[in-house]
C-alpha cells in the first residue's frame, strides 16, 4: 500500500479497515461469460443451441435427418454446457428433444 499514489486519496488510510477490490472481472469467452466464481454460457449461444436442436428435431420428424445426427448434436451441447453451470438450460435441452421428437 505504501506505493499507492496518495494523490489519488487524499485521507489517511488505516489498514486492516479498508479492503481494495479490483474491479469485476467478467470475460466472455467462446460462447461462455467467466464471473469470478463460475461460468455461465451467453444468452446468444443458448438461443443458438436451441434453434439448432428444434431445426435438427423438425428434419428428423419429416425424414430428412436421421437420429444420430440429433443425437451427436445434442451431445454436443450437452458437453458444452458440462463446463458450465447450465444445469437447468441441460434439462430444457433433453426435454426440447423428447417432447418434439416424434417416436
Amino acid at each position: 500500500m505504501s506505493t499507492f499514489p496518495s494523490s489519488i486519496i487524499s485521507s489517511n488510510i488505516i489498514y486492516g479497515n479498508i479492503i481494495i477490490f479490483a474491479t469485476p472481472m467478467i470475460l466472455d469467452w467462446l460462447g461462455d461469460v467467466l464471473l469470478p466464481r463460475y461460468r455461465v454460457i451467453r444468452a446468444k449461444t443458448k438461443h443458438r443451441m436451441f434453434a439448432k436442436v428444434r431445426r435438427k428435431t423438425d428434419e428428423f420428424n419429416r425424414g430428412i435427418g436421421d437420429d444420430y445426427r440429433l443425437d451427436q448434436t445434442v451431445q454436443s451441447y450437452l458437453g458444452i454446457l458440462g463446463h458450465c453451470q447450465g444445469y437447468k438450460i441441460e434439462e430444457e435441452l433433453k426435454n426440447e428433444v423428447w417432447i418434439n421428437k416424434a417416436h
